[in-house]
């Protein structure tokens, strides 16, 4: 089954009133090569070989069938989107390239150049991700605000992100192949000591991301490190002092404490009192 694509595509983006109009004229405009310089908003890092040769043979075969987008700048212009096909075309030792130009700001050069990079699935996860967290970065935008101009859900969103929590090491394996992106989205949560445990299992056996959720759930299910270690006498002893009217317990997890009651109505009054002295509201 084909994969659906995501976005909405760049014809949506540059209809919408806030990309402004079109600089010059309606259809591709040829531009010299030499004037043209990088996008440096461009998301995408690993431009591959093997894609670069076959996009150089169909554009020998057929021209370039869809022009790139770039901006003015000065006497200049600089590559909105498109920036493979215009490595292609200057490989090829072509003096022009058919674009559109179009008026973008900073933002709207990053959304343009993400988008395209996703309807053409040519963005590894991290890329994406990356991307992502820059347009919140650099131009305050929520999550909310990224979804609604990729046309993605809030969570699709979120998702991505959260790969960026992986540890350096566990982001190269997702990078390489040696995880796949169900399996980072798993590990994300974790320490990144657990993270890389994990990941290693996971790519010296194959393991499904089925499997890898039920392993996770199988630790969870385990007595927590530092469960039933004694409470400290100087606790127990404060705990006791402050029961009357309350039936407290107090228990130990490893180095956090948590404490459970009970009360009557004196004694809740009395403990919210209590509390409501320790941490006045502002």
């Amino acid at each position: 089954m084909a994969r659906k694509a995501l976005g909405r595509g760049l014809s949506a983006l540059i209809s919408e009133p806030s990309w402004g109009e079109r600089a010059e004229g309606t259809g591709p405009t040829p531009i010299p090569i030499d004037r043209i310089e990088p996008n440096p908003w461009q998301p995408r890092r690993d431009f591959g070989e093997e894609e670069l040769e076959e996009l150089k043979s169909s554009i020998r075969a057929h021209g370039l069938l869809q022009p790139i987008l770039v901006r003015r700048v000065g006497d200049s212009y600089q590559l909105v989107a498109g920036e493979r096909r215009l490595q292609a075309c200057r490989d090829l030792g072509m003096a022009e390239i058919p674009a559109l130009v179009v008026e973008a700001d900073d933002r709207q050069m990053l959304e343009l150049a993400l988008v395209e990079n996703i309807q053409r699935q040519d963005l590894s996860p991290l890329e994406v991700a990356e991307a992502i967290e820059r347009l919140m970065a650099d131009f305050e935008l929520t999550q909310e605000e990224v979804a609604n101009r990729l046309g993605w859900s809030r969570s699709a969103v979120a998702n991505k992100v959260r790969l960026l929590r992986l540890s350096p090491q566990v982001r190269e394996m997702l990078r390489d192949g040696s995880i796949s992106e169900g399996h980072a989205k798993v590990l994300a949560g974790l320490e990144p000591e657990l993270q890389l445990k994990l990941a290693e299992r996971v790519a010296s056996t194959g393991m499904s991301v089925r499997a890898l959720e039920e392993t996770l759930r199988g630790n969870r299910r385990r007595k927590p490190k530092g469960e039933g270690v004694e409470t400290p006498q100087e606790i127990r002893e404060a705990a006791s002092r402050a029961s009357k009217g309350v039936k407290l317990a107090v228990t130990r997890r490893g180095e956090v404490y948590r404490i459970t009651l009970e009360a009557d109505e004196e004694g809740a009054l009395r403990l919210l009192r209590s509390i409501a002295e320790l941490f006045p509201g502002k």
